[in-house]
């Protein structure tokens, strides 16, 4: 217990001084219970083995030894053939996938040099008044650039998009609703990792199961 205790704050202090580097200082000054506190527990108890005397060397050479004298499964050797259903579904799908990325994560790649211009356009710093055209997301900026960035990507309307969120705090993963009449489907997009805040959140997250009233939610977003 002592060890977790130890391992505990110092992975605490260290998680809040990285956050605070990266512009996000509210985290310093929080004394309760918190994510951070809880990533911070999790790590923790994870290196609890030093309680035995043991080294952190010395569990990396258990790990390989392990790895190496461990029986391998056996590899499937026959091709499979892809299902041309599924890829063309999966085609549809990946743009939706990407333009959950609507801060400069997504340019960076892309536009290795000349990113920020590529992301302020993609925000639409540049029309403001085209503002009120655009949908209003939770935790959106003035000019409502997350969404600008994720119509601007995808290449739909404004009205497709109905809902979404890219606002954090306290674990909350951003999402976009869209809703496609003219293939009768309602896409959900949730963001992968991103921002600081979404490398706590998957130190966090568990599996959930998907009940009625989350598909009711969705049945009600849906008007011919």
């Amino acid at each position: 217990m002592a060890w977790k205790a130890h391992y505990r704050e110092v992975f605490d202090h260290g998680i809040r001084e990285a956050m605070c580097c990266l512009g996000r200082a509210k985290y310093l000054a929080v004394l309760e219970e918190d994510e951070v506190y809880s990533v911070a527990r999790l790590l923790g108890e994870l290196v609890a083995y030093r309680a035995s005397g043991t080294g952190h060397l010395e569990l990396l050479a258990g790990l390989a030894l392990l790895q190496k004298h461990g029986n391998l499964p056996d590899l499937q050797t026959d091709l499979v053939e892809a299902p041309h259903k599924l890829m063309r579904e999966a085609a549809v799908l990946h743009p939706f996938a990407e333009a959950c990325y609507t801060g400069p994560l997504l340019d960076v790649g892309r536009n290795p040099i000349l990113f920020p211009c590529a992301w302020v356009y993609r925000q639409g710093v540049l029309t403001p008044w085209a503002r009120l055209r655009r949908p209003a997301l939770d935790g959106d900026n003035w000019w409502r650039g997350h969404a600008a960035a994720f119509l601007r990507f995808v290449n739909i309307a404004p009205t497709a998009l109905v809902r979404g969120r890219v606002r954090q705090s306290k674990r909350e993963a951003a999402y976009f609703v869209v809703v496609l009449h003219d293939k009768k489907t309602v896409l959900i997009g949730v963001r992968g990792t991103e921002t600081p805040e979404d490398l706590i959140t998957d130190g966090l997250c568990r599996e959930c199961a998907f009940t009625m009233e989350d598909l009711d939610g969705l049945v009600k977003l849906w008007r011919p």
